[in-house]
């Protein structure tokens, strides 16, 4: 707590280059940093400085222009993911609202061995957690929005597991939240509230993260095939070092295994999901729809669900009847008075 990890002096000593090119990292991570602490009396549970950084490779910034907190990240030079993400920040592909893809907001060439990627601070896709049916059916929509994208301008993300899946939560905090410690606000103590997506006055925006493994594929002519067991979720069935396999139908499968794990398993109100999340996680890859099938396939399924099912409130398959019949209450209630709002302004 009181002395820095050997990831964490690694920022500690880029901080001055950082600050060059005008990026602030917090106290504990400028040269210098004695912990507040020792003068204050303060525990350190309640100092910002006592936070460690959990992620070598990635810590929040500020950013000095605006105030706005940003992320770091560090990559090696000659990396890949820069190629990929440069490419995908081009305007034209940019301004695509196909394009789920995290926002590249500035790029440092590091004066080492490392360059830096400069992104926006997002949560985690589930945090805060969903709360009505229509909050998920949006989340879906978007990922295979983005998943098609992607492959329509030929990149296989090969790691689009729920880790690598983020929420833009600005809309949902109205006080705002601190880049690390999310669950606080930013410059004050006590938790950060939140709103519910449904309750939003602007649509959140999911982000694909980390094209540390992904493919681009330049020439559309030669084959589709990359080798490699680098992923996330170990339940692919075709991952290999040796055996060829088609990554646009592995992003399939991973995409729908987010599905089946964070939401069709948990939730007995999303049942409708799961002909669409059978398909994509087929055990033999040419058997699973392409990103266009499945995006198809999902629109097709929403088309025959009702307008109240979108509003209703999300049911736990562990939940009671007296649970479910409680929240079946709080829905129609909500639903109610939304449209009863609704003709009042008329």
């Amino acid at each position: 707590m009181d002395k820095l990890s050997n990831g964490e002096k690694f920022w500690r000593d880029t901080q001055p280059f950082l600050l060059k090119h005008g990026y602030e990292l917090r106290p504990r991570f400028r040269p210098g940093w004695i912990p507040s602490w020792r003068s204050t009396g303060e525990s350190p549970v309640y100092c910002e400085d006592s936070m460690y950084n959990m992620h070598p490779k990635t810590i929040d910034a500020t950013r000095l222009r605006d105030g706005k907190a940003v992320f770091l990240k560090r990559v090696a030079k000659g990396s890949p993911e820069v190629e990929i993400l440069q490419y995908l920040s081009d305007p034209q592909l940019r301004s695509d609202p196909r394009n789920h893809t995290v926002p590249l907001l500035d790029f440092l060439i590091g004066e080492g061995e490392n360059n830096f990627l400069v992104m926006p601070v997002l949560r985690r896709f589930g945090d805060p957690p969903f709360v009505y049916v229509g909050e998920v059916v949006d989340f879906v929509r978007q990922t295979l929005e983005g998943l098609a994208f992607l492959h329509d301008v030929g990149i296989a993300h090969r790691d689009c597991s729920d880790l690598n899946i983020m929420l833009d939560a600005d809309s949902l905090y109205p006080e705002s939240f601190h880049p690390s410690w999310q669950s606080r606000k930013r410059h004050e103590r006590g938790l950060a509230p939140h709103i519910n997506r449904a309750d939003s006055s602007s649509p959140v925006v999911y982000y694909f993260t980390d094209y540390g493994i992904s493919t681009l594929f330049t020439d559309p002519t030669k084959p589709r095939l990359v080798t490699g067991m680098h992923c996330q979720d170990k339940e692919v069935p075709e991952l290999s070092n040796e055996v060829p396999y088609d990554p646009y139908q592995t992003d399939i499968f991973i995409l729908g295994n987010v599905y089946r794990t964070t939401l069709t398993n948990i939730y007995s109100n999303l049942s409708f999901l799961l002909p669409l999340v059978d398909e994509m996680t087929r055990t033999q890859p040419h058997n699973r729809p392409s990103a266009p099938e499945a995006l198809a396939m999902f629109n097709s399924i929403i088309k025959q669900q009702s307008r109240i099912s979108m509003h209703w409130l999300l049911l736990e398959s562990n939940l009671t009847k007296s649970d479910r019949r409680r929240r079946g209450i709080r829905s129609i209630l909500r639903l109610s008075g939304r449209i009863f709002i609704r003709l009042a302004s008329e």
